[in-house]
């Protein structure tokens, strides 16, 4: 039997999964860099948010890799409910290494969001603000 909460597991319908999906992201998505991670976020076809993942050889060993893709399959799903629904999001990691714990995954989505706040669900939504989250420059997400 599965120990986790039918609302916070992390179904199929959640994912991307198709190579066409993730080329749709490529080609019409906005990019947003993070130290760690690059994200390409495009308007989707459904009421829901949906997340792929990518990560080559060159973003470390296979170990660090998996590490990497469950650290951010967890983030996704115990914040999914922040997130405005209808975006599909493609993150592509670029060092593996660099994300060891949870927090590192939580710091560079929360660099995301402050320089694309409208990837949050909005106040008249009844969870957090989605309104202007911009600090000074601290590195973080940029658009490209």
């Amino acid at each position: 039997m599965d120990a986790t909460p039918k609302g916070q597991r992390f179904p199929k319908a959640s994912r991307l999964l198709d190579r066409r999906d993730f080329l749709r992201v490529g080609r019409r998505g906005k990019r947003f860099r993070t130290p760690e991670f690059t994200v390409l976020v495009d308007r989707g076809r459904r009421t829901w948010s949906r997340v792929g993942l990518t990560l080559s050889r060159q973003s470390g060993k296979a170990v660090r890799r998996n590490r990497a893709k469950r650290l951010i399959r967890e983030y996704y799903r115990t914040h999914r409910h922040l997130l405005a629904p209808g975006y599909d999001m493609v993150v592509i990691v670029r060092d593996a290494a660099a994300l060891r714990v949870l927090a590192d995954v939580e710091s560079n989505f929360d660099r995301l969001f402050r320089h694309a706040p409208f990837l949050l669900r909005g106040p008249s939504d009844g969870s957090r603000a989605g309104g202007n989250r911009r600090t000074g420059g601290d590195g973080g997400a940029a658009p490209v």
